[in-house]
């Protein structure tokens, strides 16, 4: 199947990957991972969220890779404890991480309603966390108005169990590419 029967919304994702990969230049820190990945090795015609896998090298860059994706229409979905430099505005007022992205927030905050449009979901092994700056605070997922209701110590004790859960999370979903390939059409490496 051609990439351009994919959804707007995929295509949007992926146009703003390869200016991200362009800019860095580090197309080789970043996988196609998931159903993307499998529809481009013609295994699939269903294609759903984007799911991505990024080393440390990209890791590192982080930040920059996001302000990238933010200035094609990404956005985050969640909000962070420690906000990057560049301007800010995630769809949910939840704390978490800045991995969940999406092109429609109007969608995503429905998507509780049944609507549902694709994502892009940034993967990475729970080793090249600490590669992030300012991601010692990403949570799996916090209420800013409990928090604010909280003293320091309880506060700092939530952040903390929730960070050390979110850690859990990443080392459950580690994924291993087993096939990566190099797709000349999109200038991105895929594993299927």
């Amino acid at each position: 199947m051609p990439i351009r029967s994919l959804h707007p919304n995929q295509q949007q994702i992926l146009s703003a990957l390869q200016s991200a990969m362009r800019i860095l230049r580090t197309s080789d820190s970043l996988t196609i991972v998931g159903s993307l990945g499998r529809f481009l090795a013609g295994q699939t015609q269903r294609v759903g969220d984007i799911d991505v896998l990024i080393d440390a090298p990209l890791c590192e860059r982080y930040w920059e890779f996001i302000e990238i994706l933010g200035l094609h229409g990404i956005t985050s979905v969640f909000d962070v404890f420690d906000r990057p430099k560049f301007p800010w505005k995630p769809c949910r007022q939840q704390t978490a991480h800045a991995k969940a992205l999406t092109v429609d927030c109007c969608a995503n905050v429905l998507m509780s309603y049944g609507m549902k449009h694709a994502n892009l979901d940034i993967c990475f092994k729970a080793s090249d966390l600490d590669a992030i700056p300012h991601s010692s605070q990403w949570v799996r997922l916090l209420n800013p108005d409990e928090l604010r209701d909280w003293d320091e110590s309880t506060r700092a004790k939530a952040i903390s169990r929730d960070h050390q859960e979110f850690i859990n999370e990443l080392k459950r979903a580690e994924k291993d590419p087993q096939n990566r390939r190099f797709h000349d059409q999109l200038g991105l490496w895929y594993d299927s």
